[in-house]
């Protein structure tokens, strides 16, 4: 259809395992997640109001669109999904406020949004985001002190925040004080 695919590749060989359609989405541009033998991604156009979907993928049910973007719920997710449990968590580029938003995903609760980027906390999130400890921490484009993106953090409810020590900007020598001046400075919630 030209919309893009999902496949796999061992032992030298690409196998094309579903087709997008637009209905199901549109050109899937992040990663996958795992969860318990299941895949799922983002496609950053196409499903119902045309801004993205969030499906599933499994050798039994095939390619299933399983909620469109649009709106509040954000626009255009590019950054992929990450597991933590049975929770998927994402961003899209644009929507809700205006500037992007922060998603997860549950069997359970569906797509909720979880915040905003209003343009002074980061503005149109690309990248994926990664977890340290219960924290997800991923960075904007745009926006922020200077208008040219953030590094945020977010800790989902019933989770704890890491000391300052085992964050990873540690490792990228800004020390002790500046990790928790960023910490505190970027944090969504």
């Amino acid at each position: 259809n030209g919309d893009g695919t999902l496949f796999s590749y061992a032992s030298g060989t690409l196998t094309t395992l579903a087709s997008f359609d637009g209905s199901n989405g549109n050109s899937p541009e992040g990663r996958l997640a795992a969860v318990n033998g299941t895949f799922y991604g983002t496609a950053y156009g196409g499903g119902a109001n045309g801004y993205g979907t969030l499906f599933s993928w499994s050798a039994s049910n095939g390619l299933q669109p399983l909620a469109s973007f649009g709106g509040a719920i954000g626009a255009y997710p590019e950054g992929g999904l990450l597991a933590v449990g049975s929770t998927l968590y994402g961003t899209t580029q644009s929507g809700g406020v205006n500037n992007g938003t922060l998603f997860s995903w549950s069997a359970a609760d569906g797509l909720q949004t979880l915040a905003t980027f209003t343009g002074g906390n980061g503005a149109n999130p690309l990248a994926g985001l990664i977890d340290v400890g219960g924290t997800l921490y991923g960075t904007t484009v745009g926006g922020g002190v200077n208008g040219v993106g953030t590094i945020f953090s977010y800790t989902p409810a019933g989770q704890s925040v890491p000391e300052p020590g085992s964050l990873p900007l540690l490792l990228a020598g800004l020390g002790g004080l500046g990790a928790l001046y960023l910490r505190r400075r970027l944090h969504l919630s």
